[in-house]
Order: C-alpha cells, then sequence, then structure tokens
C-alpha cells in the first residue's frame, strides 16, 4: 500500500485560463518540498487533457496530480470536493491564478509541525499584485499580517487563500466552504477554522495572486462581496471571539504603524491638491 502523502493541493480551475494553469502547476513543479500531491478540482467539460499532457510531458519528476470533476461548478464546491479527494491530512488551496514560490510548501509545513497538535492551521504572507495599465495603489504590496490577531480577522479577511495550511479533519469538521458562497468563501472558512483552534502566522512571503486594476472588475467584485458579507455576518453572529489585552495593544500598534506609512503618500496628495487649486 502506497504511504499517504503530507500535503494535499486542491488546485481549482474553470478551465478557462489553460496559460494560467500551467504556470499554476509550474509552480507547484519547483517546490523543494515534494512530498505532496496535486488535486485538480475542475469543472465540466473542461478539455484539460492536452494541457496536462503537455505539463506532464515538460518535466520530469512531476508531482502526482489526480484529477476530480465539481458535477455543478461553483468556487466552494470545487474546494470541497477537492479537499474530500484528499489522501494527505494537511490540505492547503492554490487557485489556477496564482503561483507559490519554491519555498511555499516546506515553510508551511515546518511551521505545522513546529506550531503543534492544538493549532488548527498556519499561514504565510503573499504578494498581491494588481494586473492592467492603471492599477489603483501600485502594482504589489505584501498582505498576511503577522502574529495572528482574531479581531483583525473578524474585520475582514487578510488571508489569501493559497497562504493557508490546514488539517483536513478540521476542515471538514466545520462543513468546509460555504456552498452558497461563491465570494469570501475563504473568509467565512477562516473564521469559522479560527474557532476549533489557533492560527499561526510565518513571516515569511511564500506565493503571489493577481488582481485585475480595472475599475470594472473592482465594482463587480464590490457588489459580490457586499453579498456575501451579509450572508457570511447574517449566519455567524452568534459566534463571539475572546481577546486579551496584549492582542488589542498588539492590533492598536498595528494600525498606528500603517497608519504612519500612509501618511507620507497623504501628504503628498495634500500637496498636488493645493498646486491644482492654483
Amino acid at each position: 500500500m502506497n504511504r499517504a502523502p503530507a500535503i494535499s493541493v486542491i488546485v481549482r480551475t474553470a478551465g478557462a485560463r489553460p496559460d494560467l494553469l500551467l504556470r499554476a502547476l509550474d509552480s507547484l513543479a519547483q517546490q523543494s518540498f515534494r512530498d505532496f500531491e496535486i488535486i485538480l478540482s475542475e469543472a465540466p467539460n473542461c478539455a484539460l487533457d492536452t494541457v496536462l499532457a503537455s505539463w506532464r510531458a515538460a518535466g520530469e519528476a512531476r508531482p502526482a496530480l489526480r484529477r476530480v470533476v465539481q458535477p455543478h461548478g461553483g468556487r466552494s464546491q470545487a474546494g470541497n470536493l477537492g479537499v474530500a479527494a484528499a489522501h494527505a491530512p494537511l490540505v492547503c488551496f492554490l487557485d489556477d491564478d496564482d503561483v507559490c514560490f519554491p519555498h511555499h510548501l516546506h515553510t508551511l509545513h515546518h511551521g505545522m509541525r513546529q506550531a503543534g497538535d492544538e493549532v488548527s492551521a498556519v499561514y504565510a504572507k503573499a504578494i498581491e499584485r494588481r494586473c492592467g495599465r492603471f492599477p489603483r495603489w501600485g502594482r504589489e504590496r505584501v498582505v498576511g499580517e503577522v502574529p495572528f490577531l482574531p479581531v483583525r480577522l473578524w474585520l475582514g479577511n487578510f488571508l489569501p487563500i493559497q497562504a493557508v495550511l490546514m488539517r483536513k479533519s478540521r476542515f471538514q469538521a466545520i462543513g468546509g466552504f460555504d456552498p452558497e458562497l461563491d465570494a469570501l468563501e475563504d473568509w467565512d472558512l477562516w473564521l469559522r477554522l479560527s474557532q476549533t483552534g489557533a492560527m499561526t502566522g510565518l513571516d515569511a512571503v511564500t506565493s503571489r495572486f493577481d488582481i485585475p486594476a480595472s475599475g470594472q472588475w473592482r465594482r463587480r467584485r464590490q457588489a459580490e462581496h457586499a453579498q456575501a458579507r451579509q450572508r457570511i455576518e447574517s449566519k455567524l453572529a452568534h459566534l463571539s471571539v475572546t481577546l486579551r489585552m496584549e492582542q488589542v495593544s498588539a492590533q492598536r500598534n498595528a494600525w498606528r504603524e500603517q497608519f504612519v506609512q500612509l501618511t507620507p503618500a497623504r501628504d503628498l496628495l495634500r500637496i498636488l491638491a493645493r498646486r491644482l487649486r492654483r
């Protein structure tokens, strides 16, 4: 009997972006940590046979890859189906438009081993890259705050889905992704997962994800997020979070540091505004 891998990486894809899917798979093939499998959770009629054949033929010692087809589509259903098919006790996600750096799985796996059984998940920092001619605030920024502060998570999601490694048993114990959500499904999952055990942040940047810079995409996504947030806040209204004074102080200091970092940009905008009024 073959030994189960240490990690299962679930890659969700609708099959519409084969070039990006190949980029994501290539980033997994370059991992320094090799004890993992890939579960490709794909939408019906993806027609990825040729794409995957070319990927397998492009290099030696490709990671093991298994395919599952999501009968009804949807991001949450694809995630749940992928985890159900996973053989490993630890699972993480890599959507088809994300990439992980070569030390990604090694960093997360080592962090989980160091953290202990009481920890439900560990996460690393990630680079958010805005794509397009006119990004709103700059092309790249690092996201993912360390240490983990429950109050910060309750205020909004700061954990990109590919940055988190979690225990499969606890993912399944809370019912996995909410199938009614097709946006912010990861934030909803983190909120419920944080009730099952600690979440530990690692001070390392191990992945990158892209966000379109177009105003049209941003407005559509904001509307989707507003609707999803309403559902999440309604169904999780019974949950509570306990804060220690040191956590409140840490969050206050983090906000103060962010404000200091924004001050030069704010001052520059004021100077430009004064000049434009002349």
